[in-house]
């Protein structure tokens, strides 16, 4: 949580349990009848005015589904639209006949507001009155308003509510506290700002980002001109201390005439990282740190459509092996066959390009796609490889390592059935090569 000002003007530390607290009791004083209900449709919170018109008392309404105060023929009708509200294609305001604790009807007039909830799941906030109070409708109202300005301000995502001309009418603490981070002023984005002239702003200032910031300003003008009822949009918002990603939520308030939008901004930086790592993880051999076998395939079956595409092209791919692999970890020991094998991908790294895709394909099996490399040069490098690999002898401990390398070679063809074909015939090459007597290379095109 941020600062917060005393009464004294004096900043103070609010803690999560202080605005947890100060939430439910805003919750418990409100004179309207309110509700979370969660998307499985179960209730999260009620306040004391909720359980009043119902009968029931709180502990027997929470974590229980809502349908139950309805009559059992309407409760798969109402579930449905509460489904559909939270997709913003129904809407549950209205006149309801419900069912209190002691089986008697009551009329209530309900109001649902969606809204994203801390987890990032959207939840409904419903507003309940009693038709015979409709005299204190009025002052209700304005308390319901508070709360809901309270809620939002409990949110962790960067939260604004704006109207059919894109005026900002009401904006959450978080949102604040991180314009006031950003740009060290809240003017442009406050309520009564016009939020469509700071998207376009973003848009005519030109930067990296503007494409983006235009994307967004197009799906945010449909949802006003109605094409739109919700939206989702993924951006990045680096500063110059890190990188940040965002995920805006744009939905409209059913039941608002003129219409309203709630744009909702979460911070999902740690779920993009998570997810880098996941794709590194996908993509890269642990032990050596090239492509994996997967990874390689993928981007040799994509060099071979280039090469369909543009019969012009040469493209080559040399697979190698170590000689006599399994004799350094029967005398060493693994630790030493894993060192050999980094220090093998270390000796390969420093002889190719950014373009060609070094990849381990299994045990001491390993490839190099070479993308406009003609069968001669591709051979050209094997051999310098093959050379040097034998000349670079590893030190792992007090022992000293030596190793070669037999090594296949073929172009890709666009008669290749898929890539597996290539890499096929370039491994028939590199038999040819062991049965030689090792240490050496040999090439096949297509037959």
């Amino acid at each position: 949580m941020g600062q917060e000002d005393d009464a004294c003007g004096k900043p103070v530390t609010a803690r999560p349990d202080d605005s947890r607290q100060l939430l439910q009791e805003i919750a418990r004083q409100s004179p309207v009848g309110m509700a979370v209900i969660d998307r499985a449709g179960l209730f999260r919170l009620v306040n004391p005015a909720y359980c009043a018109i119902y009968g029931y008392r709180q502990e027997e309404l929470l974590d229980h589904s809502f349908t139950m105060l309805f009559q059992p023929a309407q409760r798969e009708r109402v579930l449905l639209l509460h489904h559909q509200c939270l997709a913003g294609v129904g809407d549950l305001s209205g006149d309801w006949d419900v069912v209190r604790r002691d089986g008697t009807l009551l009329n209530v007039k309900a109001s649902s507001v969606c809204l994203p909830c801390a987890d990032g799941q959207m939840c409904r906030v419903v507003y309940v009155l009693d038709n015979t109070e409709r005299r204190r409708t009025e002052l209700a109202l304005r308390t319901a308003h508070r709360f809901t300005q309270s809620v939002l301000d409990g949110l962790r995502a960067h939260v604004c509510v704006i109207d059919h001309a894109g005026v900002i009418v009401s904006v959450n603490r978080a949102w604040r506290d991180f314009a006031a981070a950003n740009s060290g002023s809240t003017a442009a984005v406050q309520e009564g700002a016009n939020y469509l002239a700071v998207c376009e702003a973003a848009v005519r200032m030109g930067t990296d980002d503007a494409a983006e910031a235009g994307q967004f300003l197009r799906l945010l003008r449909e949802a006003i001109a109605g094409r739109r009822k919700h939206f989702e949009f993924e951006y990045a918002c680096h500063s110059p201390e890190e990188q940040r990603w965002f995920i805006v939520r744009v939905s409209r308030v059913e039941g608002n005439d003129p219409p309203s939008f709630v744009v909702a901004h979460d911070n999902v930086t740690a779920l993009k990282q998570a997810q880098a790592a996941l794709r590194r993880q996908a993509a890269i051999d642990d032990l050596t740190g090239v492509a994996n076998r997967r990874h390689f395939m993928l981007a040799l079956n994509t060099e071979l459509e280039r090469c369909r595409r543009q019969p012009a092209l040469q493209s080559a791919v040399l697979s190698f092996d170590v000689d006599h692999f399994k004799q350094v970890n029967d005398t060493w020991g693994h630790a030493a066959g894993d060192a050999l094998l980094r220090h093998i991908t270390t000796v390969v790294g420093g002889h190719i390009r950014s373009i060609d895709v070094l990849g381990r394909m299994g045990g001491e099996e390993f490839a190099v796609l070479l993308p406009d490399t003609s069968l001669e040069n591709a051979v050209a490098l094997g051999k310098r490889l093959g050379l040097d690999i034998a000349q670079q002898v590893l030190s792992f401990g007090e022992h000293r390592i030596a190793a070669t390398v037999s090594s296949g070679v073929t172009v890709l063809d666009a008669a290749d059935a898929n890539a597996d074909a290539a890499l096929a015939r370039a491994d028939r090459a590199l038999y040819e090569a062991k049965n030689a007597g090792r240490n050496a290379i040999r090439w096949r095109r297509n037959e």
